[in-house]
């Protein structure tokens, strides 16, 4: 479970989220949605504790304060949409990464460690890339390693952060019926509505900082919808789940 209390997130003095409470329950996938600039990246940013907050968090009613950055690592792993390395490395070597909390200093990496990775690789059909140098990787290849990176942390919690923006359609559903099939507690920050529709166990709304909505799929109206984007739609039904068609403006 992910709980966050009146967060507040601020840029100097630009206050991005203001006073935003939620609670996301154990293995559900919740779907962050809202325009640019609305403070989805900056509620994710907070909860991974790489931004600043006023308010508190708790994963599995332990405050995030009260654990090291180590023991948060176990329990929370990160997707976002830009994934640019400092330095060159392999995919392999990427993706044991993964594996860092739960070592010394000086630790090497298992056989199990590499069997892990190996296995997080296949299961984002990544396998056949793993001696491959990152630098000579797409943007979608990169994210998907990046993936299979999250996947050997061993955390109940993922955060995607649009980590969907990288990859071409298929491997968007691909992704995130994976994340799905993982049962993990999950918040992913997406642009597209109907992605968040067909995936979402609830669809989050945020707008200027605030809570606009919180409702599950076969909830939400082209009304709502139209509040969010400034942007009429029309919903249909395909395999029991909306779609929405958006008005050109």
């Amino acid at each position: 479970m992910i709980r966050v209390e009146h967060l507040s997130v601020s840029y100097g003095k630009k206050q991005v989220l203001q006073d935003f409470s939620l609670t996301i329950r154990d293995k559900e996938l919740v779907a962050l949605i809202g325009p640019n600039g609305s403070g989805k990246s900056s509620l994710l940013k907070a909860v991974a504790r790489i931004l600043p907050y006023e308010g508190k968090i708790f994963l599995d009613e332990v405050e995030a304060r009260d654990m090291s950055r180590k023991d948060y690592a176990k329990r929370l792993a990160v997707v976002g949409q830009f994934n640019d390395m400092a330095f060159d490395m392999t995919v392999m070597d990427m993706v044991l990464m993964g594996r860092t909390p739960y070592k010394g200093l000086l630790e090497r990496d298992t056989d199990k460690d590499r069997a892990m990775a190996g296995e997080a690789l296949a299961a984002v059909g990544m396998e056949s890339y793993a001696a491959r140098s990152l630098r000579a990787l797409s943007g979608g290849e990169r994210q998907r390693a990046v993936l299979a990176r999250a996947l050997v942390q061993e955390t109940d919690h993922l955060l995607l952060d649009e980590a969907t923006n990288h990859l071409d359609i298929y491997y968007q559903l691909k992704l995130l019926s994976m994340v799905k099939d993982t049962k993990l507690t999950v918040v992913a920050a997406l642009h597209d509505m109907n992605l968040a529709l067909a995936y979402g166990d609830r669809i989050v709304a945020l707008k200027e900082g605030k809570l606009l909505f919180d409702d599950a799929p076969e909830n939400v109206t082209p009304a709502m919808i139209e509040a969010l984007y400034a942007t009429p739609c029309t919903l249909h039904e395909v395999d029991g789940r909306p779609v929405a068609v958006f008005k050109k403006p």
